[in-house]
């Protein structure tokens, strides 16, 4: 083949598997589908992360309750499973098939340790877990998941029971304070874990479990049971308003926001039919509709969820890069 042909060969190759990497997004198993934790059904949901269609039972461990998932930089899943309300452990399920792969960071026993929602990795591949009834926060390091640092609650400091936490984009670490009504940040800059302060505080009586920065760089954190969705300035960490607002008969957990503008929320309340995964407008929280259906696919109680990471379009230029460099050494 000539050198011509091997260039644009290379290039039309290229260019076709990022266009099916995109053209794809929705198909099972595809960047972008949704994992859902079942608190009742006890495992992880899948569904098509463009329309919501359900794609079947995802993962499970046994009769294990499922709480947080998220994915590692590894391409596996990671998730808090419980044997009960002291015994928890943060388990991997492959990428691909769902499988169990083993605890990265196993209990063996009662309280030694006991894990809750929060579970994230951090831009330096860490992973950082949550302790609900030790009140503390943990490291482990990045690919060996040993214990690398931790910050226990003291007196004063407003930690409580650490729910969901992300990152912000200058790297620290932002947790929900369970009890404080608090979203607390972390300096986890040369291996540390420290409290810098509290970013903010909710107002009224909700229970913030879940956060999430969102298109325009806000805070935004859901009510729990007491509904609603609320923004906060990504800078300051001033309240802006009830961007979803509160709905004393619909409660809010996890919230992800998805590469189609969408903001989507899994939701409970009395009506056995208010649980499901809801979707709003990303810009201005106008309610879109139902995303994931009350027993679509067989979920019954989602709380927690996450979504399969999309490659950056780096790749193409790499792919480029390369067919150039191939063509030049011709």
């Amino acid at each position: 083949m000539s050198t011509p042909r091997i260039f644009f060969a290379a290039l039309f190759v290229g260019t076709a598997l990022l266009c099916n990497s995109s053209a794809s997004a929705g198909v099972p198993g595809a960047p972008g589908d949704l994992y859902v934790s079942d608190g009742d059904v006890g495992g992880i949901f899948q569904f098509d992360g463009l329309t919501g269609a359900p794609a079947g039972l995802f993962a499970v461990r046994g009769t294990r309750t499922f709480l947080a998932n998220t994915w590692g930089p590894d391409g596996n899943l990671y998730a808090v499973t419980s044997v009960n309300l002291n015994r928890w452990d943060v388990d991997k399920f492959d990428g691909a098939t769902g499988a169990w792969l083993g605890s990265v960071v196993p209990h063996l026993n009662d309280g030694s340790p006991s894990v809750g929602k929060g579970i994230v990795f951090g831009p330096d591949g860490d992973l950082y877990v949550g302790d609900w009834f030790r009140a503390r926060i943990d490291r482990y390091a990045a690919g060996s998941f040993s214990l690398k640092a931790s910050y226990a609650h003291v007196a004063g400091d407003n930690l409580g029971t650490p729910n969901y936490m992300t990152f912000a984009p200058d790297g620290r670490l932002m947790v929900v304070a369970g009890g404080f009504n608090q979203v607390l940040q972390f300096d986890t800059s040369n291996n540390n874990l420290g409290l810098i302060g509290t970013f903010a505080t909710i107002p009224g009586a909700q229970q913030p479990q879940d956060l999430a920065f969102g298109p325009n760089g806000n805070l935004f954190v859901t009510g729990g049971y007491t509904g609603g969705v609320m923004e906060f300035d990504g800078n300051s960490g001033a309240f802006i308003q009830n961007f979803v607002p509160q709905n004393g008969t619909l409660g809010n957990i996890g919230m992800r926001f998805d590469n189609h503008g969408r903001l989507l929320v899994a939701t409970s309340g009395n009506d056995p039919h208010a649980y499901g995964v809801v979707a709003y407008d990303a810009a201005n929280g106008g309610f879109l509709g139902d995303f994931v259906p009350y027993l679509s696919g067989g979920i019954s109680s989602p709380i927690y969820m996450s979504l399969k990471p999309v490659p950056e379009p780096a790749a193409f230029g790499l792919l480029f890069v390369g067919a150039v460099a191939l063509f030049r050494r011709r």
